[in-house]
């Protein structure tokens, strides 16, 4: 589990990584993937197993089954995704809105948005 603490110290929040989570929130976490990509990403742009699934659930007739198919062709590229985009959840497997600011591949500043206000946040270290 990752821990992030605001630096004026007014709260504290657990952030957890995908792996951290519980079974629940992992199968949170795939559903609003895996929605997120169906609804922004137009056919002509889909490629590789999420373009498969998809046609698979078309081949079937199942389009209420093409959720379920991207899961089964896509989970190990869309855990892969998630971990190098470095996202954190709360317990619940909700995203985060945490602001990573890099200079040189390196993360120099991380920051959280709370009710619209910036908070810079202390360095994140593992618990």
């Amino acid at each position: 589990m990752k821990k992030i603490q605001a630096i004026n110290k007014s709260f504290k929040l657990s952030a957890y990584e995908f792996k951290d989570l519980s079974e629940q929130a992992k199968n949170k976490v795939f559903d609003e993937y895996i929605t997120f990509w169906l609804e922004v990403t137009p056919y002509e742009e889909m490629n590789g197993n999420f373009k498969k699934a998809v046609d698979r659930a078309n081949q079937l007739q199942t389009p209420w089954f093409t959720g379920s198919y991207v899961y089964d062709f896509c989970k190990d590229e869309i855990i892969e995704e998630i971990e190098l985009n470095h996202y954190l959840f709360d317990k619940d497997g909700n995203l985060l809105p945490v602001t990573y600011h890099t200079d040189k591949n390196k993360i120099v500043k991380t920051t959280f948005q709370f009710f619209g206000n910036k908070i810079e946040v202390k360095p994140i270290f593992k618990n």
